[in-house]
C-alpha cells in the first residue's frame, strides 16, 4: 500500500491533466488539480525548510568541518524568513478600505486599489434584501446603483483610468475618513490599508534590502569567479583538431568579438552602422560587419540548434512522463528499503 496508493494519485493526476488540456468542459479538473499541486509544494517547502535547519544545526552543535558556513546559513535563512514573513519595513499598498456594516453587523466589503493613477472601487454585499437597489453614495457623491440578486448579494465596480478616459475621476479625491453609504442601512469609513497588505519585496524593505545589497553581489561575484573557469575550460576546448573544432572555434571567436566594442570597432571601416546600405556592395559589406555577422550566426544557427535541443527535450519528457503515469519508473517513491 505505500508504494501502490501513489502510483494510483500519480497516475489519477496525470489523467485528468491531459484530458482537461483536451478538454475544455474539464477545465475546472485542471484548475482544481493545480491548487492540490499548490497545497503539496507549500507542504515541501515546510519539510524543506526544517531538513535545511536540522542539517545545519547538527552540523553547528557537533563543530564538524565547516560549521561557519553552516552557521551562516542558517542566520540568513532565518533571518530572510523573517523579514519576509513580517514585511519589515513595508507599507501598505496604495488605496483605502472598509467593511459595510448593518445592524451591528458586517455584511459587505469595499476596497479601493490605487495603480499609479487607475483607480478601482470595487464594492461587495452579501446579505441584502433580495432584489432590491440601493444607491452608493461616496461622501455626499452618488457613484452608482448597486443591484442585489435573489441570494442577497450584489457587486459593483468604479474605474478611473486616465488614459482610457474612464468615468470616476472623482475617485482622485477620496481620502481616509471619507464614508460610503448603500442605501440607508450599510455604511462604513474609509481607512488605509495596513502594512501587512503591502509586498514583502516593496523597495525599501528590508527584505527589499537584503536581497539587493546581500545576495544579488554574492550571485554576482560568485558568477564573476565562474567566469575564470569557464575562460580556462573554454581554452583548453577549443583545439583545432579537425574541421568541426575549427568551426567551433571560429564562431565562438566571432560571437565573442560580436558581443564587445571591439567587434564593432576593428570592422567599422566595412559600413556605417548608422545608415543603411545602399546597392549589392553595401549589402555584401554589412554582412561581414562583426556585430551583423553576429546577429546572423545567433538568428540562423543558433535558433536552429536550440529548436532540435527543444524537441529532443519535448520528446524526453514526453516519454519520461509515461514511463511516470504507467509505473515504469518509481524512482521518485524513493528507496525500497524501509
Amino acid at each position: 500500500m505505500k508504494r501502490t496508493v501513489p502510483l494510483i494519485i500519480t497516475f489519477l493526476a496525470g489523467v485528468v491533466l491531459i484530458y482537461a488540456y483536451f478538454s475544455p468542459a474539464a477545465a475546472g479538473l485542471s484548475d482544481l488539480s493545480l491548487i492540490h499541486f499548490d497545497i503539496l509544494a507549500a507542504i515541501a517547502f515546510l519539510l524543506g525548510g526544517g531538513n535545511l535547519l536540522r542539517m545545519h544545526g547538527e552540523k553547528v552543535y557537533k563543530q564538524q568541518a565547516g560549521w561557519g558556513y553552516s552557521l551562516i546559513a542558517i542566520v540568513a535563512f532565518l533571518t530572510t524568513l523573517g523579514f519576509g514573513l513580517f514585511k519589515v519595513g513595508v507599507t501598505g499598498r496604495p488605496g483605502y478600505w472598509t467593511h459595510l456594516t448593518g445592524a451591528g453587523q458586517a455584511v459587505g466589503l469595499v476596497n479601493l486599489d490605487i495603480a499609479d493613477e487607475r483607480h478601482t472601487l470595487t464594492l461587495t454585499v452579501r446579505r441584502a434584501e433580495p432584489g432590491s437597489t440601493h444607491a452608493v453614495r461616496l461622501g455626499q457623491r452618488e457613484i452608482g446603483q448597486i443591484e442585489v440578486d435573489r441570494d442577497g448579494r450584489g457587486d459593483l465596480v468604479v474605474k478611473y483610468d486616465p488614459p482610457k478616459k474612464m468615468a470616476g475621476e472623482f475617485l482622485k479625491s477620496v481620502r481616509e475618513g471619507d464614508t460610503l453609504a448603500v442605501g440607508a442601512l450599510l455604511q462604513g469609513t474609509l481607512q488605509r490599508y495596513a502594512p501587512i497588505t503591502g509586498d514583502y519585496n516593496q523597495n525599501g524593505s528590508a527584505f527589499w534590502f537584503m536581497y539587493e545589497y546581500g545576495f544579488r553581489p554574492a550571485v554576482q561575484t560568485t558568477f564573476a569567479m565562474l567566469a575564470f573557469y569557464v575562460a580556462s575550460a573554454a581554452f583548453r576546448a577549443f583545439r583545432a583538431r579537425n574541421i568541426e573544432s575549427v568551426l567551433l572555434l571560429g564562431t565562438a571567436f566571432v560571437i565573442l568579438l560580436g558581443r564587445t566594442f571591439v567587434g564593432a570597432w576593428i570592422s567599422q571601416g566595412l559600413v556605417d552602422p548608422s545608415q543603411a546600405p545602399q546597392n549589392t556592395w553595401e549589402q555584401f559589406l554589412s554582412f561581414w560587419y562583426i556585430p551583423n555577422l553576429t546577429g546572423w550566426l545567433m538568428s540562423v544557427f543558433n535558433t536552429a540548434g536550440n529548436r532540435a535541443i527543444m524537441i529532443g527535450i519535448a520528446l524526453g519528457i514526453a516519454a519520461t512522463s509515461l514511463r511516470v503515469l504507467l509505473g515504469i519508473d518509481r524512482s521518485y517513491l524513493g528507496s525500497e528499503k524501509g
